[in-house]
């Protein structure tokens, strides 16, 4: 007689900081569960940022549910120490994850989910949560003109560090975090343009000598509803000044990119108007990583969730963690996603419990 299949309630897909806070928020609702982490190592997309990243927040918001982020609160940590710090809270609440787990495709059968992994056997679980966040596909905006482009090319998701950019003329395009800390870190070794369709906007890493995501937490600024949430279009750059000042002393150039519907022409990148980049760094965003849901009728046209509050109008035994704008304006952040955790595997235990109860 062939082996019972183990059916979990709950089957998390991505372990990085929101598949561990859902987690946490499992253990919390007292449902099984099971994470499915794609990569040989917790931690999801962070062991794969640029080697420099240094966190928009300082350490006393980084941290996720019931375990501290180490160090003085106030210091901004790096990539490594974030990599780390979730290795830790693996360990220290015991969370059932799995590595080298890929999920390739899920289909819905009398009420369980069974998932196809690459690899391996299929999992079984009566509710799913995505919490694979958006670093599996880079948001790449038309290119046009490049055809004949002979330099460098590439996503943010790609960069590394700046020893192989020693000497060239690199185009950074976007406005953002990252984009305005890769510029910064490239201009000590090369001559550095940024280009946005829109001036560059800076906000005060402090306001009264408290960390600004101090006020968007414990003010109603981080829950000023969804609406306004969804409707920031504009990124921010969390700056002590530096990046500001990196910019007015023309150590990074900013120019506009012409505001056309096509998409990023070539020749809008020349440096110093004169000359091509030797490299091309596209530092313009993610959009979620939905292919393996395309069989479950939770997604739009474009690929992207239909949810409210992170729970699939479809069929509200799918639900999503982490994603930009999905109840509040730190959906996305690290001082965010506990909260909706614990928000959705709440809706996913009575859900469980009770079949016929309304959302």
């Amino acid at each position: 007689m062939a082996g019972r299949v183990t059916i979990y309630d709950v089957a998390i897909v991505g372990g990085g900081q929101a598949g561990l806070a859902a987690a946490v928020a499992c253990q919390k609702f007292n449902l099984s569960y099971i994470v499915l982490e794609a990569n040989d190592s917790p931690g999801g997309s962070w062991p794969y940022f640029y080697e420099s990243l240094t966190l928009f927040s300082p350490a006393a918001f980084c941290a996720l549910p019931g375990f501290r982020f180490p160090g003085w609160p106030l210091r901004f940590p790096h990539r490594d120490e974030m990599v780390s710090y979730l290795g830790q809270y693996v360990s220290y609440f015991g969370i059932n994850l799995v590595t080298n787990h890929r999920v390739r495709r899920v289909d819905h059968y009398d009420g369980v989910y069974r998932l196809a992994v690459e690899g391996q056997k299929d999992l079984c679980a009566r509710a799913l949560i995505s919490a694979t966040g958006t670093f599996g596909s880079p948001s790449r905006p038309p290119l046009v003109g490049f055809e004949e482009f002979s330099g460098r090319l590439l996503h943010s998701a790609e960069y590394m560090n700046a020893s192989t950019h020693v000497g060239e003329s690199v185009a950074v395009v976007g406005a953002g975090n990252s984009a305005m800390q890769i510029a910064a870190e490239l201009s000590d070794v090369a001559s550095v343009s940024l280009f946005s369709r829109e001036a560059p906007v800076f906000i005060r890493s402090k306001y009264l000598g408290l960390p600004v995501h101090f006020w968007f937490k414990y003010l109603p600024l981080d829950r000023l509803g969804l609406r306004g949430a969804r409707n920031i279009r504009r990124p921010a750059i969390v700056d002590d000044g530096r990046y500001r000042s990196i910019l007015q002393t023309g150590r990074v150039r900013w120019s506009r990119l012409p505001s056309v519907s096509d998409g990023v022409h070539l020749d809008s990148l020349k440096h110093d108007r004169h000359s091509l980049p030797d490299s091309v760094i596209l530092a313009t965003g993610f959009r979620p990583d939905t292919d393996w849901l395309n069989n479950l009728g939770v997604l739009s046209e474009s690929g992207l969730p239909v949810h409210r509050s992170g729970i699939a109008q479809a069929v509200d035994t799918v639900v999503w963690v982490g994603l930009p704008g999905m109840r509040t304006r730190s959906s996305s952040m690290l001082r965010g996603v506990g909260a909706d955790a614990d928000f959705v595997v709440e809706n996913l235990s009575n859900r469980l419990r009770d079949p016929t109860a309304g959302r």
